[in-house]
């Protein structure tokens, strides 16, 4: 652990500035604390979007989309939650709703039918064909380390926290996990590690963009929750296959069982399709089209032309599955690994980089976990500051190292940001 936490500087004694930590005996009250620590920062986003030309369009979008997540109790907990969360941000439900979707339901990524007006909407060739930059993620060491770099417009910088949450009752299992959040969302949509119990797992989320979504389907944030919120994303999956859904990610986990033994299952899901793996191999990288060969003709369905796909999300998955790949040859009897160092630099290197990786003009974050290890090392964009011009202090790199036996064990205080506590007396 020491070695990980030199790598980041030795940065384990305050958490990032932009961190929060809530413990909360259910959903609801969840929402609402969270809705407490973000609603200044919820209503300048809700109300920066609503300016928008299409927040009118977006809105009637929602709407059959809550309509079916209404139909499903599995989702019920974290509509409350949603809603605990309008009620302390003090922002209407249905904005709150519309907002936390985000591209799902904007002109870009929809082509359907009005539900009110039956004329059809198509996106511009240049949406179309906007190159994907989105997220990278890989898998090393069978399971042990797993990295993610947070690929989005670099205007999201500022929306971006890191999260700690534990839910459940205090007498009995909670769940605890830390995640990229987005605030005003539902969360679990970046990279997330979980823990209930004596099992933990990591998802890291892919965005599948894909042209015809169904208007009134599941959103995909919920559905990213959901399993990110589960130690058993096999289980969880299952549940998920009756469910109509309006999109789709693609999703990594990599499980922790109490054993130390770890497993690693892809799934891709498209609005009409799910498809996953378990990997047997050591290593695994996805980035953003349809990898699985039951998959692969939704490719044709994605946003992004051939030409910018060949450039963007092929050339991403390629550099990391070639790095992933040199640290995992045989070498004598020494078994094949990838040290938490490197994959700390592939994320932060650049694909034009004489050591390629992974970071693009769009990346606001990064999100590495050695489960072996127990350390998470989580970069924020917003936080890099440049050394002063004097060079008598260091500037700051964005990344902090997060020890996992105390910020996912449910006795780790909530972090209030009017005072934060110092994170060294956890």
């Amino acid at each position: 652990m020491r070695e990980n936490l030199h790598s980041l500087g030795g940065r384990d004694r305050i958490p990032h500035k932009h961190f929060i930590s809530v413990n909360a005996a259910t959903h609801q009250e969840l929402g609402a604390m969270l809705g407490r620590q973000l609603g200044e920062a919820v209503r300048a986003l809700i109300n920066e979007e609503s300016q928008a030309p299409d927040w009118e369009r977006r809105r009637r979008r929602a709407q059959p989309m809550l309509r079916a997540t209404e139909r499903h109790a599995i989702f019920t907990p974290y509509l409350d939650e949603l809603d605990a969360f309008a009620n302390a941000a003090g922002v209407p439900f249905e904005e709150l709703w519309t907002y936390s979707l985000e591209h799902e339901v904007t002109d870009g990524e929809m082509r359907h039918l009005e539900p009110d007006s039956g004329t059809t909407e198509y996106p511009s060739e240049t949406e179309l064909s906007r190159p994907p930059e989105r997220c990278t993620s890989m898998v090393a060491n069978g399971g042990r380390l797993v990295a993610h770099s947070e690929d989005w417009e670099l205007d999201s910088a500022h929306k971006l926290w890191v999260l700690r949450t534990c839910v459940g009752p205090s007498e009995g299992v909670r769940r605890t996990k830390l995640e990229l959040h987005y605030a005003g969302t539902l969360g679990s949509n970046g990279a997330s590690v979980v823990r209930e119990g004596d099992r933990t797992t990591v998802q890291l989320i892919n965005s599948l963009s894909h042209r015809n979504p169904n208007a009134d389907g599941v959103p995909r944030h919920l559905v990213a929750r959901f399993l990110g919120d589960s130690t058993d994303p096999q289980e969880a999956l299952e549940t998920l296959r009756p469910v109509k859904r309006s999109g789709g990610y693609a999703h990594t986990f990599v499980t922790q069982d109490p054993d130390g033994r770890h497993s690693i299952l892809s799934a891709e899901l498209s609005p009409n399709r799910m498809s996953a793996i378990h990997i047997q191999r050591a290593h695994f990288a996805h980035s953003n089209h349809h990898i699985h060969p039951a998959m692969a003709d939704k490719n044709a369905g994605m946003i992004g032309s051939a030409e910018s796909m060949g450039t963007t999300t092929r050339r991403r998955l390629a550099v990391a599955s070639s790095n992933l790949h040199q640290f995992h040859q045989p070498r004598g009897r020494v078994a094949p690994e990838m040290p938490f160092a490197v994959a700390l630099q592939i994320l932060g290197n650049r694909l034009s980089d004489a050591w390629p990786g992974v970071r693009t003009e769009g990346t606001i974050g990064a999100f590495c976990v050695d489960l072996r290890a127990g350390i998470a090392g989580i970069h924020l964009a917003r936080e890099e500051l440049p050394p002063p011009e004097d060079r008598l202090e260091p500037g700051d790199d964005g990344w902090r190292a997060y020890e996992l036996a105390k910020v996912l064990s449910p006795n780790f205080p909530n972090c209030n940001l009017a005072s934060p506590m110092p994170y060294q007396e956890a």
